[in-house]
């Protein structure tokens, strides 16, 4: 009886002792995961905004610009929808890399590839979503500078 215990106890030091599995597979996939959280977060945003600016263009309830060269400022949203369109494709790049992670999960190299394409995908995503950004603000400013001087702005037109 005695020696099963310390058999049992000895097993279970060395079981404590010994050193844990390779967990990089798995801190790589959590990473994929992390950056795809994010991804998804800012196409959200990105369809968001679009929704917002094609109700800004529709509606009818907002003060109308009676000068012709003052409308001109709405030019400004088709290079910001270019730049949320280039935001738009990175975030489905990111979603079909951590599709393809989930079939190589135990591969530690492919999923190495796969996170650096993941984290560049990320990385111009969030460019070109800021990028966005600061057309829309551009736009935002211009159209507030205009609705508070009125008609004083449109005769420098």
């Amino acid at each position: 009886m005695f020696n099963l215990i310390h058999r049992l106890l000895k097993l279970k030091i060395g079981q404590l002792s010994a050193a844990p599995p390779d967990t990089s597979c798995d801190r790589l996939f959590q990473c994929i995961r992390s950056i795809r959280e994010g991804s998804d977060r800012i196409t959200t945003w990105c369809l968001s905004i679009a929704g917002g600016t094609l109700l800004t263009i529709l509606s009818n309830e907002f003060l109308q610009m009676d000068s012709q060269k003052v409308k001109y400022i709405y030019l400004l949203f088709i290079p910001g929808w270019l730049f949320m369109a280039f935001s738009l494709y990175n975030g489905r790049m990111i979603v079909g890399r951590s599709i393809a992670s989930d079939l190589h999960r135990e591969d530690r190299q492919t999923l190495r590839l796969i996170f650096e394409q993941c984290n560049r995908n990320y990385s111009g995503q969030l460019l070109h979503f800021n990028i966005s950004l600061v057309i829309f603000g551009i736009w935002l400013v211009l159209y507030l500078v205009w609705w508070i001087l009125g008609e004083k702005i449109e005769c420098l037109f």
